[in-house]
């Protein structure tokens, strides 16, 4: 026969107590507005390289994209006589024009809080900006694999550092409030 207490009625079993891990430790800065406002010009700019690159009929579909905001672009007659490479390329512009709207909002709600000049996003939207970053990075890492360092514009040189660095303070920032 077993000797235990019986628990009044009523009462719970007693939890053990949750402690923080970081208890008493400063909090994880996260990105400044700086940072991804540098960053935000530097898709800009890899948005504008990329309209360059594209062929005149590229050109007039993207145009039309931006006027329109059609969700099946891609499935139109312009965009059918497209190359697979261009309409790639248009993808990948539309997803870098849709981070870029994000990151300008996020941006201006940043600035007019004026407590924090940290920017903050919710969990899909953190997805989305670490899944194109790291294309981005990518991109950059195979466009400039033939030239020197010194060759490359100061841009090309920080940002792919920069890139980097946002997507892994981005994937550590769920981990780190889960912690707190």
């Amino acid at each position: 026969m077993s000797r235990r207490r019986p628990s009044p009625q009523g009462r719970q079993p007693r939890r053990p107590r949750r402690r923080s891990l970081l208890a008493g430790m400063p909090q994880f800065p996260l990105a400044t507005l700086v940072e991804w406002v540098l960053a935000g010009r530097l898709l800009a700019e890899l948005q504008e390289q990329l309209f360059a690159m594209l062929s005149p009929s590229g050109q007039a579909c993207w145009e039309h994209w931006l006027q329109t905001q059609e969700v099946l672009w891609l499935q139109g007659r312009m965009a059918r006589q497209l190359s697979e490479s261009e309409q790639g390329t248009l993808c990948g512009m539309r997803e870098i024009e849709e981070v870029l709207r994000l990151l300008e909002r996020r941006c201006q709600q940043a600035m007019a809080s004026q407590a924090t000049l940290l920017v903050y996003f919710t969990e899909p939207e953190i997805h989305q900006i670490r899944w194109l970053l790291g294309l981005v990075e990518s991109f950059l890492r195979r466009s400039c694999r033939g030239l020197k360092a010194r060759d490359l514009p100061l841009e090309l040189r920080v940002g792919r550092s920069l890139l980097r660095r946002l997507g892994r303070t981005l994937r550590d920032q769920p981990r780190r409030e889960s912690l707190n």
